[in-house]
């Protein structure tokens, strides 16, 4: 398994989101504009999208908006065998395609974008951070916890194992997760109601007892 955490240099993902309009028969034109304007002091961004639609009787114009937060450095604690703080920047290379990409589609259309739960786990369950599982404490088992500054869920590892369906998300539709939920989400197929949780921090493998780090040996 590719160790991507250990890649020099930027990754630049560009994600192609298509806007599917559906019983504008009628339409004689329809006009998108977007804007970004942006908040330095606050740290965030406002996206407004304008769409407008016009007909031979009338014109209607659609306007939403989504903040996100931008400018602001972030770091995902991984705690196990041993301990690893992941910037933004090494967990981005991480989830680049080629690499640990995963992404998820939720009921509303939104395609989320990230790295697998398991093999965040898998990098610190171990001496070696190479993202490859330990094959024998994943088969004593443990516990995950997932946290944010004010929650906490957890799975155990069984649950989670090769589980690419329990994915943590840096990215919605190509750019920053909005503010509520800034700068990690859990999402996937198999994240229920009571696992789901934003704004995450801290991922720590709560281990069985005797658990320690084993030197790593160097084949001859």
């Amino acid at each position: 398994m590719k160790n991507c955490f250990a890649l020099v240099g930027a990754v630049v993902v560009g994600i192609t989101v298509s806007l599917l309009l559906i019983g504008c028969s009628r339409a004689e034109a329809i006009q998108t504009t977007t804007s970004y304007p942006t908040t330095d002091t606050a740290k965030t961004s406002a996206t407004t999208t304008s769409t407008t639609i016009t007909t031979s009787q009338t014109s209607v114009t659609l306007t939403t908006s989504t903040t996100t937060k931008t400018g602001t450095n972030w770091s995902l604690s991984l705690v196990g065998v041993i301990t690893e703080n992941v910037n933004q920047t090494l967990f981005a290379q991480g989830a680049a395609p080629g690499c640990h990409a995963e992404f998820w589609s939720d009921a509303q259309g939104h395609l989320w974008s990230g790295i697998s739960l398991w093999l965040l786990a898998a990098y610190v369950d171990d001496n070696n951070p190479m993202g490859v599982p330990n094959d024998a404490l994943w088969k004593q088992g443990f516990t995950i916890q997932i946290s944010s500054d004010s929650s906490m869920v957890e799975y155990t590892s069984a649950q989670i194992e090769k589980n690419d369906n329990i994915v943590v998300a840096y990215r919605m539709d190509g750019k920053s997760l909005p503010v509520v939920q800034w700068p990690l989400a859990l999402v996937g197929s198999a994240v229920d109601q009571p696992h789901q949780i934003a704004a995450i921090t801290e991922i720590k493998l709560v281990l069985p007892p005797l658990i320690t780090a084993t030197p790593l040996t160097t084949a001859p």
